[in-house]
Order: C-alpha cells, then sequence, then structure tokens
C-alpha cells in the first residue's frame, strides 16, 4: 500500500477504514446530551482516539473523523465540507 498522503485531499479521499489503520486511530461513539460536543481526538496509549456523539448520521461521522484527524496531523481544515472545530481533550470517556 502506498504510504498516505497528509493533504487535504488525502484525507478526503483515503477510505475510512483504511485511513484509521494507517494513522493507528479507532472511533468511540458515546451518548451525550451536550448539544455542542461535536467530537474529538485524544491519545490513548499508542493509538490516537476519536470521540463522536452517537446523534451524528454517517456521512457526519466520517467527514468529523476525517477532519479531526487531518487537523490532529497538521492539515489546515479551515476550508473542510463540513465546520469542524477542535481542542486538545486530556480525558474523555
Amino acid at each position: 500500500m502506498p504510504l498516505l498522503d497528509f493533504s487535504q485531499w488525502g484525507f478526503l479521499s483515503a477510505p475510512l477504514n483504511e485511513l484509521l489503520d494507517r494513522l493507528g486511530a479507532r472511533i468511540v461513539e458515546i451518548a451525550t446530551d451536550e448539544e455542542h460536543f461535536f467530537g474529538g481526538c485524544m491519545k490513548r496509549d499508542s493509538e490516537i482516539v476519536v470521540v463522536l456523539p452517537q446523534r451524528m448520521n454517517e456521512l457526519e461521522k466520517d467527514l468529523s473523523t476525517r477532519g479531526l484527524l487531518a487537523h490532529w496531523f497538521g492539515v489546515e481544515i479551515t476550508d473542510w465540507p463540513m465546520q469542524v472545530s477542535f481542542a486538545d481533550v486530556e480525558q474523555a470517556a
């Protein structure tokens, strides 16, 4: 397999499962009543955990995951197809 393209296009075009595998990441969905929580990333041991609210539809989950991971790796996301904001979180459920 070729190396991951660390560009916006690379994060948007790679199959999501391949992207997660290559980056050592996994998705965890949590139930939350917080309407302003749209996801986050954190380092847990040797992997990156993408935490998303269960209320998201599949397209939102896909674009949020890609955007959060792109930002984590220093890719510019200001013109991402979906609004993504990023905060460094120390602990998550």
